[in-house]
């Protein structure tokens, strides 16, 4: 602040936070608050925003959300910024100054091409609906090609200014966001190449449009726009449970994948293996809703002890390992006729359900015509995968 022309040599910056129970901020300690009050509380008033006296009240509160604010204030010529977590939940001061930065009330962002601004669903976490500005604002940014942005549903969907021009945006990972507004968005986006969508249900977000009925169906439509430009697609079900029983989510799912075997430039897919086997009595081959486009599979391992799944109820079996295994087979078996360019599947198993070891050990002992990769990840930074 006292040199602000070393705001111009900031390229790339992230804010990064995941404190899931502690709620409140942790404050400074009382002599560092103020001297930081007295050297940046005349530099807010400076501003011309509506909301200084909540920024100042934040900073002499010591809230990291208003230092880290200011520090975004003039933050003009960066290319890359990440922000997550707890800079999206535990403050709406952030929010607050990017929608100012697009509307030139602060420093506009000039050269920002890379945006990530991600909440995460968590079942304690009630967003009040005027948070879902602080995602729409982010559309109007002109320069951005690849976002990955938090977008909580608001009641009636309806662009703050105008439809954004989305013409230069070629990655797009969105969460948070039903089936209805996302095909809103998608359909101003001719040039998108990969998209990551995460499918959220979480039992005390205050969100009306998050139900516990997933139709399949509707989101191969939802696509639609963007089937003659789609070449990478992720689609993560993200269920968030409470710790008590009476909280535990019984998903409903209606309708198939089937649509998605006619997006044939989709050359990397990323979805729930139950997505492509299906959630009737037994699972059905994985090939039959695959694009033969594609060349990278994989499936990760959302739902498989899900109660929508009639086949993976057997209460003797602990592991789902022999499925599994028996869906790659047939898959292997199918690959020349149907997936011709198939080069590479991985399992990524982010619910902890799959033995590795015995996984691995049966694939040793059957080995396939396809690079077959077990991994085990957390998908809490599922947007690195753009």
């Amino acid at each position: 602040m006292r040199r602000p022309e070393l705001f111009a040599y900031i390229d790339t910056l992230s804010l990064e936070g995941h404190d899931h129970y502690s709620l409140e901020p942790i404050p400074l300690q009382d002599s560092q608050v103020a001297d930081a009050f007295w050297d940046f509380a005349p530099i807010i008033r400076t501003f011309n925003v509506p909301f200084i006296n909540q920024w100042v009240q934040e900073l002499w509160a010591g809230s990291m959300g208003a230092f880290a604010a200011l520090l975004l204030a003039r933050l003009s010529w960066a290319t890359h910024l990440t922000i997550t977590y707890n800079f999206v939940r535990k403050t709406d001061l952030i929010g607050k100054v990017l929608q100012a930065k697009v509307l030139g009330r602060l420093p506009r962002f000039q050269r920002l091409e890379h945006m990530v601004y991600v909440h995460g669903v968590e079942y304690f976490v009630n967003s009040p609906e005027q948070r879902s500005k602080d995602g729409m604002a982010l559309f109007y940014l002109p320069m951005v090609t690849n976002l990955a942005v938090w977008v909580r549903n608001p009641a009636v969907f309806r662009w703050p200014d105008g439809k954004p021009n989305l013409d230069r945006l070629t990655s797009l990972d969105i969460e948070g966001c039903c089936p209805t507004f996302v095909a809103k968005i998608l359909a101003l986006t001719p040039n998108l190449r990969s998209l990551a969508w995460a499918w959220h249900y979480s039992y005390n977000t205050g969100d009306p449009w998050i139900t516990r009925s997933l139709n399949l169906e509707e989101i191969i439509t939802t696509l639609s726009p963007v089937r003659e430009t789609l070449k990478r697609f992720q689609f993560r079900i993200c269920i968030v449970s409470g710790y008590s029983s009476e909280f535990d989510p019984t998903i409903c799912v209606s309708g198939s994948f089937e649509g998605l075997v006619h997006f044939d430039r989709i050359t990397h897919l990323d979805v729930p293996l139950v997505c492509l086997a299906g959630f009737g009595p037994g699972p059905e081959s994985l090939s039959r809703h695959v694009p033969r486009s594609v060349e990278a599979l994989s499936l990760s391992t959302a739902m498989l002890f899900d109660k929508a799944l009639p086949w993976m109820q057997d209460e003797d079996e602990e592991w789902p390992d022999q499925e599994v295994m028996d869906l790659l087979l047939d898959l292997d078996r199918s690959y020349h006729a149907r997936l011709p360019r198939l080069r590479h599947i991985s399992i990524t198993d982010e619910i902890d359900s799959l033995d590795i070891n015995g996984l691995d050990h049966m694939l040793e002992e059957t080995p396939m015509s396809v690079n077959v990769d077990i991994i085990r990840r957390n998908l809490r930074h599922w947007h690195d995968w753009l």
